[in-house]
This record gives structure tokens, sequence and C-alpha cells, in this order.
């Protein structure tokens, strides 16, 4: 395989797109919802990466573009090669890669812009201006537990059924949300709970009753997707319990 020009000159303008995804997906990571992970060959993993190229690039072509306006009016500190990497992958002018110097602070530049980038889009991803933009996990009847999660004054709860049972008794697991992970079909794949009740659960003739059991609470318990048989959800008001 031949690494020519062509490639690496792709792969260094793609960089800091790839950085905006990852800042993306580290900015939508919360103490209780971890992110969905993104479908094979997903077309909005595409659209985030060429954004984020597209709006870096932008950025580090405004920065040259004012760095010759400022030469222009105001003695600058002259080179052998246009320090310009835009203008040396356009033009194909192999100045700047005769100079090791050039060659290197072409890398640094663009290392430096795609972290500026992954920085950048953490940041737009915690915003709750653009949640629901940047975070589609959170939408529909995620938004409800999302909302309750992050506000200090409410607590949310969720009721476990498990398939584990036999001769119409059911394990049951009752417990605060800590961590929640969902699928790209928001269904529950893992759900941890902290100070948990367990207990059974009887289901006869269509209807469900509760029997508590002589246990301790466990400080916390993570239960996968295999053993869910259902989850509901419960949001306390914790502000209208004081009062």
């Amino acid at each position: 395989m031949t690494w020519g020009f062509s490639l690496l000159g792709a792969l260094l303008l793609l960089f800091p797109g790839f950085c905006a995804w990852l800042g993306l997906r580290n900015g939508a990571r919360t103490d209780y919802l971890s992110p969905v992970p993104d479908k094979p060959n997903s077309t909005y993993t595409l659209f985030v990466v060429l954004l984020g190229a597209l709006f870096a690039h932008t950025l580090g072509a405004g920065l040259f573009a004012l760095q010759d306006a400022y030469c222009s009016i105001e003695p600058c500190f002259h080179v052998s090669a246009d320090p310009d990497v835009y203008k040396a992958i356009l033009l194909h002018d192999q100045a700047l890669a005769r100079s090791s110097s050039g060659i290197a602070l072409a890398l640094l530049f663009f290392i430096l812009l795609g972290c500026l980038t992954g920085w950048f889009f953490e940041r737009v991803a915690r915003s709750n201006a653009l949640a629901n933009v940047v975070r589609p996990e959170i939408q529909g009847w995620v938004r409800a537990i999302a909302e309750g999660a992050a506000d200090p004054n409410k607590v949310v709860t969720a009721f476990v059924l498990t398939k584990t049972g036999n001769d119409g008794l059911f394990a049951a697991y009752e417990g605060v949300v800590q961590q929640l992970t969902l699928d790209e079909d928001q269904t529950v794949v893992m759900i941890a709970l902290v100070g948990v009740d367990r207990f059974l659960v009887e289901i006869a003739d269509r209807n469900m009753r509760r029997l508590e059991t002589e246990t301790r609470p466990m400080p916390l318990m993570q239960i996968a997707k295999g053993e869910i048989a259902n989850v509901a959800f419960d949001i306390i008001d914790l502000g209208g319990l004081v009062e």
C-alpha cells in the first residue's frame, strides 16, 4: 500500500470530524444514561463526521485568512514556505512537504484543530438547549426520565420484574435508578439500581400481587436485558414531599 499525499490529506481532513463525533459521544454520556450505540452504516454518524470536519476546516481557513490580513498591515515573521496547509492541499503545492519543520507544524495544526473541535462539540452535547438535536437517545419516553434524573429535587425509581420464577412467582426489584442503558429502539438493555428492595410477584388469574420477603435492602444491583421481563419507572418529587 502506497501512502501518497492524497491519502494522507484525506485522513488529516477527516480527523477533526472524528474528533467532533467523539466529543458528542463524551458529551452525551451522563451519570445515569449511557449513549445509544451507533447503528452500522449510520447516516447520523457520517453526518456528524462531515459536519465536524467542515466546521473545523472553515475555522482553520478563517485563521489563516486573518493571518494574511494581519501580515498585509503589520510586519510578520517570514518562513521559507507558506504555512497555509489548505493552499498546499488545494494547489498541490509541495513546498511545505519539502520542509521537515513545515510537515511537523502542519500535523500539529491538524491535531490542535481536532482537539479544539472535539472540545467544542462536547460542550454542545452538554447544552440543554441543543440536547434534542445532538442527543436523540433522550427523545420519547426517556425525556421524562432524563429530566427527572437531572433535577436535584427529584428521584427516579424503577420497578423491575424479572424472568426468574416458578409456579407463577417471579423475582422483582425496586430501587433508585443509578445507570440506564438503552439500545437503538429505546429498549432497556441494562439498569443499575441503588437501595434495592427485593420481593416476589405472584401472577395468577390475570392478577398481580406483591409478596414481601424478609430480606435487607441491597446497596447496588445491575440487571441485564436477558433477565428483564418488564420495567416501570416512577419520578418522585422530593420538594413536594418536604412541603
